[in-house]
């Protein structure tokens, strides 16, 4: 069984539920890459009540290469605003 190497972003659509072993919730989720099977990506994808989303690894975190540049300031940045977007879906 190969292993998906990119981040999965997942988000049940009917309040949460399990596939592929794991529970999916209504708020997104992003799964390091490896966590699933080619075949459990293949039944998520065809359960119509997730949402399913391939991201890239290094264009969530560049420094996912190992290679990193020293800069933790983009990180804060980039955590900066995950976090803003999420209090603003809130309200």
């Amino acid at each position: 069984m190969n292993k998906v190497e990119n981040i999965v972003r997942t988000r049940s659509l009917r309040g949460g539920h399990y596939r592929a072993g794991v529970r999916h919730g209504e708020e997104a989720k992003d799964w390091p890459s490896g966590t699933f099977t080619e075949e459990q990506l293949a039944a998520m994808r065809d359960d119509p009540d997730l949402a399913v989303e391939m991201l890239d690894a290094l264009a969530v975190d560049p420094d996912a290469s190992g290679a990193g540049n020293g800069d933790e300031s983009s990180k804060d940045e980039g955590a900066s605003e995950a976090t803003a977007k999420k209090d603003k879906k809130k309200d």
